[in-house]
């Protein structure tokens, strides 16, 4: 055997630059302990230069390609070769409680599970050294306060003193790291794909996707047919699809979901978290939602969808996950850490850990740091900590999205009516809720009255439009008739038709102003003080902008366009007057608008425009004739 493969699915990236691997080596002090373990030692680069110094070493691998090499290839290394998975590994089968440090270039794929490892036999391991990813690195070395300082900093600087040494190029390792790049889908891939679709060549199919990420995937599926979509989608792991599926547009995922069997469509629900299952079982008709349902392998889980499904979609019962790591104030601290192991494993990502009662009442969350430095027969009554936000089962979505916002929280539990913890609802749901009110807001802003999306059927983007424009229109038809009423003044003093469109956009644009400041006010609960207040406010500033804008106006009108001294005088004041309506127009109806439960949104589009269109001709002209008397 010449060399080793490195293999993808262990994560290997062998260490080829020796003078780097030499650095490495000689980062431990090799002071306080007698035994060295290397965890992936791979073809062995670093393990030759560990064996130089003088300490015991031990290596551990899982790939018995690799042992066979170390084993042929240095003999100091026969009988202290472990063929073992280090997460699984009980290592003190080998040094029986002694202390030893561990160091290795670590596998990209398990480099933070080797720390949690390690710092679990902390009292072992006074010291370790590894090649870790560029990103865990830092994050291991962070200091508090910064962006990046999260869990992984606080437990290992809790208990090492932590130092970002070097950092290599990927050129030192074989295979080289892959740099994270922006995936773009090019036509000559999708043809690639469609060619091997009709040839149903599904190995080279996996080959292709399987390594993309699941949102590149959901891009890919979005660009072929329907049919050529679901054969793709059929072809790859449910582990892998069950994440697509929650990418694709809702158009794409009602098709796939149409042509599979109730039995499949489960198998990708047994892949994904509780809340992302009910909302794709939500999405089918109620036959099919039992069928599903009496197909999911996992009863307990099958239960949490049922239960979430009970929920309306815009609060925080239908928000909510069910996964979350909860811990007995009863417990004591060694008791609380293997129960944590034993739930996070189906958790994506701990964000906190909640202490409840014997009642599952929830009565705070537990500090990660306090946990690791306190004793292990120590309650968890003694060291969590009581003060805890969180949200009812029946909280609108916007509300808990304004908390989590307000507090900068990361998740939140949502209790039910006695105080039971039933789930918890992370900032990755809660910015899928302010997205949605964004954009809901900013059409309605727009005049279109339903959410739809660019490639919505036409009949259905007609219907969103449609409403407000026929709006549009009937206001454009009184600001015509009133306009009508005053011919005679027109025919008579003819300039002041020309200053009618830009006294009527000044209008418009005013009230969209202030209706936007409002709005965007209430939307993030920051408006203070009375009505009263907020109106002399605008008054006071629309006071001020008109006077400028009037300046300005009365000097173009005179010098620019020859207007006579009375006509600039006449627009001059219209144009303040209607600055000054305009505004509290703009502030006045998206405050009565959300008095009343009606969406403050709808004051900033067409209807403000419209509405003040209207009263800007109105004024202009009835001004017009206090002064120029007609």
């Amino acid at each position: 055997m010449e060399k080793v493969i490195p293999k993808k699915h262990l994560g290997q990236h062998f260490l080829k630059d020796e003078q780097i691997a030499s650095n490495i080596a000689d980062t431990l002090s090799y002071n306080g302990y007698a035994d060295v373990l290397e965890i992936g030692p791979g073809m062995g680069v670093l393990t030759k230069y560990l064996l130089d110094k003088d300490i015991n070493i031990f290596v551990i691998e899982i790939d018995m390609e690799s042992v066979e090499y170390l084993d042929k290839n240095y003999p100091k290394l026969h009988g202290k070769i472990i063929s073992k998975d280090f997460l699984k590994y009980n290592i003190n089968e080998v040094f029986n409680g002694k202390q030893f440090a561990i160091i290795g270039n670590f596998p990209y794929n398990i480099s933070t599970q080797i720390v949690f490892k390690t710092l679990e036999l902390r009292n072992q391991i006074p010291e370790f050294a590894g090649m870790f990813q560029k990103e865990v690195a830092e994050r291991i070395c962070e200091k508090k306060g910064t962006k990046t300082y999260g869990i992984l900093s606080v437990l290992v600087q809790a208990f090492y003193d932590a130092e970002y040494l070097f950092t290599v190029n990927e050129d030192v390792f074989v295979p080289p790291p892959k740099k994270p790049m922006e995936f773009k889908i090019s036509k000559d891939l999708i043809v690639q794909l469609e060619q091997l679709i009709e040839s149903k060549n599904d190995a080279q199919l996996e080959l292709l996707l399987n390594d993309l990420h699941h949102a590149d995937i959901a891009e890919i599926l979005d660009e072929l047919d329907f049919d050529g979509a679901t054969y793709i989608f059929k072809v790859l792991d449910s582990e892998k699809t069950a994440e697509v599926l929650l990418e694709l547009e809702d158009d794409l995922r009602e098709n796939i979901l149409s042509r599979l069997s109730p039995k499949e469509i489960a198998e990708e629900l047994d892949e994904l978290e509780t809340n992302d299952a009910a909302d794709i079982i939500g999405e089918l008709s109620q036959s099919k939602k039992q069928e599903v349902i009496s197909e999911l392998q996992d009863v307990e889980h099958a239960k949490d969808i049922v239960e979430l499904l009970r929920f309306k979609e815009d609060t925080a019962g239908g928000l909510m996950h069910k996964e979350l790591v909860k811990v007995n104030e009863n417990w004591n601290v060694l008791t609380c850490i293997r129960q944590m192991r034993i739930q996070a494993e189906n958790i994506s990502r701990v964000h906190s850990i909640y202490v409840v009662d014997d009642d599952n009442r929830l009565l705070g969350r537990l500090s990660l740091k306090d946990l690791l430095t306190t004793s292990a027969k120590t309650p968890i009554s003694k060291v969590y900590i009581s003060k805890l936000n969180s949200v009812n089962v029946d909280t609108e979505d916007v509300e808990v999205a304004r908390i989590m916002q307000k507090y900068d929280l990361e998740a939140i539990p949502v209790i039910d009516e006695l105080g039971r913890l039933v789930g918890r609802i992370t900032i990755d749901d809660i910015v899928d809720v302010i997205k949605d009110e964004a954009d809901k807001d900013y059409q309605l802003a727009a005049g279109i009255s339903q959410d739809v999306e660019a490639d919505d059927s036409i009949l259905e983007l007609t219907k969103a439009r449609l409403p407000w424009l026929v709006l549009a229109l009937l206001g454009g038809f009184i600001s015509v008739k009133m306009l009508g009423l005053f011919e005679p003044a027109m025919a008579k003093h003819g300039s002041l038709f020309f200053f009618t469109p830009l006294i009527a956009a000044m209008a418009g644009n005013v009230g969209v102003q202030s209706s936007a400041i409002i709005v965007q006010g209430l939307a993030n609960n920051t408006l203070s003080g009375s009505v009263i207040n907020r109106l002399l406010k605008e008054i006071s500033l629309s006071l001020l902008n008109g006077t400028i804008l009037a300046i300005i106006l009365f000097l173009g009108s005179h010098f620019l366009l020859g207007a006579d001294i009375k006509t600039g005088i006449t627009v001059t004041i219209a144009l303040i007057s209607v600055i000054i309506i305009a505004s509290l127009i703009g502030t006045s109806i998206p405050l009565l608008l959300d008095r009343f439960g009606i969406d403050p949104a709808l004051a900033t589009g067409p209807f403000i425009t419209t509405s003040n269109d209207i009263c800007g001709i109105l004024i202009y002209f009835s001004i017009a004739k206090l002064i120029l008397g007609f």
